[in-house]
């Protein structure tokens, strides 16, 4: 089942790696592909979407228009620069969660 029709206009108002993953999310010949490259897409337009965000935040403070917050300074700098340490960090869980949903859905058979 294909989208409706592909809009050739975004491929030339996006940046550019946006436009490929739309085309390629378009383009996918299964289902899964699709899937992951629509995800994948979405994924980048939240990251364009929370860098913008964050720049036009960072822009505002610098001007003096809002305070700084000591806290969202801290969280902006890890954002902007994680260390090797705070992405092990992050994933340190997932595994261990997915496998014990991989097995609550096999004894819920």
């Amino acid at each position: 089942m294909q989208p409706d029709e592909f809009r050739r206009e975004y491929l030339l108002r996006l940046p550019l790696p946006i436009a490929q993953l739309y085309g390629q999310a378009y383009n996918a010949k299964s289902p899964r592909e699709r899937h992951d490259n629509a995800f994948y897409l979405l994924e980048a337009l939240v990251k364009l979407a929370a860098s913008t965000a964050t720049a036009c935040h960072l822009e505002e403070v610098s001007q003096g228009r809002f305070a700084r917050v000591p806290l969202l300074d801290r969280q902006l700098a890890q954002l902007a620069l994680p260390s090797l340490g705070q992405r092990l960090a992050k994933n340190v869980d997932r595994p261990r969660k997915w496998v014990r949903r991989q097995h609550d859905l096999t004894e819920a058979r």
